[in-house]
């Protein structure tokens, strides 16, 4: 005679929100939070690259202005 199995209980976790009319609204689990931590993290590593690059590319063009500008007497 075979043994059952008991559904297994360790699966996690999950976060379900539901409408005032019982209608599910957003369904989370473990994948879906890890996959939005890496989302969010490149996205700030992009932004940080970005905005760094852009930073050394403006402030190497300046140019220092050394002339004074001619008087204008009228």
């Amino acid at each position: 005679m075979k043994k059952l199995r008991h559904p297994s209980l360790d699966e996690g976790w999950s976060i379900q929100i539901y409408s005032s009319d019982r209608r599910l609204l957003l369904f989370l689990t473990p994948a879906h939070v890890w996959l939005f931590v890496a989302g969010m993290s490149l996205g700030a590593l992009t932004a940080f690259v970005l905005l760094s690059n852009t930073a050394s590319i403006q402030c190497s063009n300046v140019v220092p202005n050394t002339k004074t500008p001619p008087i204008m007497i009228d």
